[in-house]
């Protein structure tokens, strides 16, 4: 079993475990929510092959999650502050 920090899946080594994003496809199921299907790459030898999982949201958190991710993003393209840990 995976070791956890704060919710995120770690390796032996302490670090957070991450897959690549390949793709994403964004639609409307059954008329009244947001789906979301994100394909990544299991591990770097197998970017060819991705996986995919399909998520379904409702309205108010596909929008809580753009939010998030706009965040996200703008910390990510902003130089670190010495020290500062990046939540």
């Amino acid at each position: 079993m995976a070791k956890t920090s704060d919710g995120l899946d770690l390796d032996d080594d302490g670090l957070v475990t991450v897959s690549p994003v390949t793709g994403w496809t964004a639609f409307v199921p059954f008329g009244m929510a947001v789906g979301l299907r994100i394909e990544f790459a299991p591990s770097p030898d197998r970017l060819e092959t991705p996986e995919g999982v399909q998520l379904v949201l409702l309205p108010p958190q596909a929008r809580e999650l753009s939010e998030v991710l706009l965040r996200k993003a703008d910390q990510a393209t902003q130089p670190p502050e010495t020290g500062a840990v990046r939540n």
